[in-house]
């Protein structure tokens, strides 16, 4: 009977020994913050049919990845992100045109949903290794929503119009390159931080306002849609 028990504990013992050297393949990230818009898709130069006229918006992301040697591993991204889209700055731009025209312009957001597949490599310190500084790159596609635009055009004691837009939904390849800060605090919990550039350049068929509503030319136009991402968020290994 002594001989069974202590084989028993030995058991257990050593499962238990096991287990603590366990160590966890994969983390699942939840993350968002702002999201500022990079050169054309930032840009304000209404000259330029490239120029998004975008503000500054928010990201949110859900990434997952797989440790396959010792801090280094695969990576899956899926994020969404939204940047309105500068309207003021239009209406200032048709005033410069005239003074006589009355012109008012509305235009919605910028909208991105993207599905992102890379590697990443993770750099440990601390006592512990409870802090880590990890590098990715990543490359998929992205889902992008044009804004949707309203054009009014009022001559007084003339004439006036009104030109509207729905929003359009294309896609084309995207990439990410990104720099996460990762402090564990135990359990596998941790909280992550840090920051990601992305682009993508989808193809749109839409209407050029630049000639101030007098004409209404339909343009193909390759919109980049670059943003650098700055999230903080939690993460669970397991």
């Amino acid at each position: 009977m002594l001989k069974k028990v202590t084989f028993l504990i030995l058991l257990a013992l050593s499962a238990a020994h096991g287990y603590a050297q366990f160590s966890p393949k994969s983390q699942l990230s939840l993350n968002a913050g702002p999201s500022f818009p990079q050169g054309k898709f930032a840009s304000k130069n209404f000259s330029d049919e490239q120029s998004g006229l975008a503000k500054t918006g928010y990201f949110a992301s859900l990434d997952y990845r797989y440790e396959v040697v010792p801090n280094f591993g695969f990576t899956v991204d899926l994020r969404a992100g939204v940047n309105k889209m500068d309207s003021q700055q239009v209406d200032q731009i048709f005033l410069m045109y005239s003074s006589v025209v009355s012109m008012d312009f509305k235009g919605g957001s910028w909208k991105q949903y993207s599905g992102l597949g890379g590697v990443y490599y993770e750099i440990p310190f601390g006592y512990d290794e409870e802090f880590a500084l990890e590098f990715r790159a990543l490359a998929g596609w992205q889902q992008t929503r044009s804004p949707e635009m309203e054009l009014t055009v009022n001559i007084p004691q003339l004439t006036g119009f009104q030109y509207a837009q729905e929003a359009l939904s294309r896609g084309a390849f995207a990439y990410l390159a990104g720099v996460n800060f990762h402090y564990g605090f135990g359990n596998g919990f941790g909280v992550k931080a840090g920051a990601s550039y992305r682009n993508s350049a989808a193809k749109f068929s839409t209407t050029d306002f630049r000639d101030v509503g007098l004409t209404t030319n339909e343009i193909t136009i390759q919109q980049p849609t670059a943003t650098v991402d700055v999230g903080i968020g939690l993460s669970l290994r397991f």
